[in-house]
């Protein structure tokens, strides 16, 4: 035993113990979203994320076998998270829970781990996420603006094509709906999940791109010099029209603004990544 133990410590000195741990993982639950992910997997993978926690909302689409070859390697994992929602509110809670339950389960093997939906692009404009986070590691999470896309009046993206190539068009950086943030965490240092957007944390807490305070699910301003998330919220027109508004009306927001929704967020052309 004394033996045993002396070689755990080494490898511990050594960060050979840790060799299992993921610096970078993201946590997302979709539904009916199988033909967006392999794009949205790709792309994360190409910016630093190693390993995806995927949670399965009664999808009907074909999930299974476009998402087979990523489970297979093991850089992807499944839970099913069968619950029924129908309203806006019932939605955070099923989405808080799962959140949560991906904190309980891969403390001990994520670093860091982003929350994110699958029309959410996390990047850096510096380089590999992970070299950014680095620089956050005495705190329990950075909180991320995300910079609204439009439809680009495009009426329907091609099949197998990427939406970041065909959707270039996004809101001013000073719109009020980019003060919306989103999380990256240190699981070990999370106590709760209060609502999608944002974390409780133990003994720290959440700062911006410019480490100050975050206490919410907004920030005081956007800022997106170092860390940025694209939020293709609309898609194309096609999307828009069968699937959000759809959703949107369900929630009862006014019909005006489901039909503004199919124009809006085009007002500034903004490739950032584009050829990413």
């Amino acid at each position: 035993m004394k033996y045993y133990m002396i070689l755990l410590l080494f490898l511990a000195s050594t960060g050979f113990a840790e060799e299992n741990i993921h610096n970078l993982s993201i946590c997302c639950i979709f539904q009916n979203d199988a033909k967006y992910l392999p794009e949205w997997i790709e792309f994360h993978k190409s910016q630093g994320v190693e390993h995806f926690i995927l949670y399965n909302n009664r999808s009907a689409d074909d999930w299974k076998s476009i998402l087979k070859p990523y489970v297979s390697s093991g850089l992807v994992e499944i839970n099913d998270w069968n619950y029924k929602y129908s309203s806006i509110e019932e939605w955070n809670h099923i989405q808080c829970s799962a959140y949560f339950d991906c904190i309980r389960k891969q403390k001990a093997r994520s670093k860091w781990i982003a929350f994110l939906d699958t029309d959410e692009f996390l990047f850096s404009p510096c380089g590999d996420l992970r070299i950014i986070l680095k620089e956050f590691k005495s705190f329990g999470g950075v909180c991320i603006n995300w910079v609204i896309y439009g439809t680009s009046n495009i009426e329907e993206i091609p099949p197998l094509e990427n939406i970041r190539r065909y959707l270039l068009y996004r809101s001013p950086l000073d719109y009020i709906g980019n003060k919306h943030v989103k999380s990256i965490v240190q699981p070990k240092k999370v106590r709760a999940c209060v609502n999608p957007h944002f974390f409780i944390y133990k003994d720290t807490h959440a700062v911006s791109e410019n480490k100050e305070k975050i206490e919410g699910a907004f920030s005081a301003y956007v800022s997106v010099n170092l860390l940025r998330i694209n939020h293709y919220t609309q898609r194309d027109l096609k999307y828009y029209r069968e699937i959000k508004s759809q959703r949107k009306r369900r929630w009862g927001i006014p019909e005006e603004q489901i039909k503004a929704g199919e124009t809006s967020h085009n007002e500034v052309y903004d490739p950032i990544i584009s050829t990413l």
